[in-house]
């Protein structure tokens, strides 16, 4: 790790503008050990520039990026939308290109990138390294996902609805894939639809995972020992080793049939079906027991923002078992059909939790007798 941020450190310090000499209109930054003589790297330097000045104009199409991956992931480039921004600062990061790198194609290319910062005391703060692919197609430069180079040569193996992209770090867990696929079943079952077809990329550690997204540094990437990832376009990336991810899994039903859902019933659910880290629905139900007993300050009302990382003993996510103790609290109250009506709502959290007589006043009480029903 000291070592990889030294060699970043390194590439960034050598980073040098050079726009005057190829009239670029972006903050693009270009390391001095670039070839600006060879006609490849300026098409490829050129065409970026004009990717970087465009790409916060839309997420769904862009002129300088293969179609195909827009087909495929419906927003290929949303780990780069946005990022130079620091609050409502639109330019506070720059954008170093650090290596033109050939690959086994000659016409494709990766370039290597990093957004780096500066606050008013002139001290630089890096954001990320990410990684993007070039093709060059008759003279000209599309862009696309790293991810489709990086998973090109991962075993692929189809059980419909799920193509599995397998690590070659790991072997392929057979038996996971039958559970996965069985509980595919209860979902197609319980939302009364057809399967959905799911790219399920298995990592070994999440680290793996930030990796074929694109990633060489990323702020948390190294730090996390398990976790997931769901994408646009049915994509799930999990960190665990594992082929088996019902929570991830389940946020593609929610998040196809009904787009735009309140995320802290969508978390919600996803924990009722798929538990969380590895760990069952009625494991974290349990934890969280034994945690309000010895903290009799506690109160649910504090934990609706679905993604605050609170947790009970660095396992139990607090905000999602608010939200799965709201789905068990409309199903026993009302039934499924109430919950999928309060998912379609795009109402504040509280109005939503409203039509189903929850509020600030009662939700801890409410929450509290269904967590403990059974235990």
């Amino acid at each position: 790790m000291k070592f990889l941020t030294s060699v970043l450190v390194s590439l960034l310090i050598l980073a040098k503008v050079q726009s005057q000499e190829l009239n670029l209109k972006s903050d693009l930054h270009l390391s001095k050990f670039l070839n600006t003589s060879d006609s490849n790297n300026i098409k490829i330097i050129k065409r970026f520039d004009q990717f970087l000045v465009s790409k916060d104009s839309s997420l769904f199409q862009n002129k300088t990026w293969l179609k195909s991956d827009f087909d495929k992931y419906r927003f290929p480039y949303i780990d780069l939308f946005r990022v130079n921004f620091e609050g409502s600062q639109p330019t506070f990061y720059n954008t170093d290109l650090l290596q033109i790198l050939e690959t086994e194609n000659s016409n494709q290319f990766l370039l290597k990138m990093a957004f780096v910062g500066n606050d008013s005391s002139n001290s630089s703060s890096l954001k990320s390294i990410y990684n993007i692919l070039a093709t060059i197609e008759n003279n000209e430069v599309y862009f696309s996902r790293a991810l489709n180079y990086y998973v090109a040569n991962w075993n692929k193996v189809k059980r419909y609805p799920i193509t599995y992209y397998i690590s070659p770090k790991k072997n392929i867990n057979e038996q996971e894939i039958k559970n996965q696929l069985k509980d595919i079943e209860i979902l197609n079952e319980y939302f009364e639809t057809d399967s959905i077809e799911i790219s399920y990329y298995s990592c070994v550690n999440p680290i793996e995972l930030f990796q074929i997204k694109g990633f060489d540094y990323s702020a948390g990437m190294y730090f996390n020992k398990k976790g997931g990832i769901v994408e646009f376009g049915n994509h799930v990336f999990s960190g665990n080793s594992s082929e088996y991810y019902t929570h991830e899994i389940t946020h593609i039903y929610i998040n196809t049939l009904f787009p735009g859902s309140n995320s802290l019933l969508n978390e919600g659910i996803a924990t009722f079906f798929g538990g969380s880290g590895g760990l069952d629905y009625n494991w974290h139900k349990k934890n969280l027991i034994e945690y309000i007993d010895s903290n009799k300050d506690f109160d649910f009302s504090n934990y609706t923002e679905a993604f605050n990382k609170i947790y009970v003993d660095e396992k139990t996510p607090i905000p999602y078992m608010t939200g799965a103790l709201i789905y068990e609290y409309v199903l026993e109250k009302y039934d499924k059909n109430k919950f999928f009506e309060i998912l379609k709502s795009k109402a504040d959290l509280w109005i939503i939790l409203n039509s189903v007589n929850l509020n600030k006043d009662n939700l801890n009480s409410e929450l509290l007798k269904q967590l403990k029903k059974g235990h």
